[in-house]
């Protein structure tokens, strides 16, 4: 997750068509009779524009999870033998965001700028 600072949240980006996109043009490689046929498929790809829209970035207050945490302290936090119910700061939108069902281990890692200030947390 990455630090808006200004509005005060942290957002993440979810790819959503972007990743079917991706997905579509490794079956159309696969597929290539040719390497005339690859390197016009390549070629197509490489002028395709990606854009980011609104609907493509989830926000969260930064006062929320284990995930705020981490970022508000600049601290790695980490948990073996993670229980979600156990731990009252754990918020599953937030902390989970692609919905594992089984968590085993767990660590929130704050991405720092050269000067120390904290920037998003992996």
């Amino acid at each position: 997750m990455f630090h808006d600072n200004e509005n005060k949240n942290l957002y993440t980006i979810t790819l959503g068509d972007l990743e079917e996109a991706e997905f579509k043009l490794e079956l159309k490689r696969k597929a290539a009779k040719s390497e005339k046929e690859l390197e016009y498929i390549d070629a197509t790809e490489k002028m395709r524009d990606v854009q980011l829209s609104a609907s493509q970035m989830i926000t969260f207050p930064i006062t929320t999870g284990i995930t705020s945490q981490a970022f508000k302290s600049q601290k790695v936090k980490y948990f073996n033998d993670f229980l979600p119910h156990t731990n009252m700061a754990f918020v599953s939108d937030v902390d989970n965001i692609k919905s594992v069902s089984k968590i085993n281990n767990l660590m929130f890692v704050p991405m720092t700028r050269e000067d120390g200030t904290s920037n998003g947390v992996i």
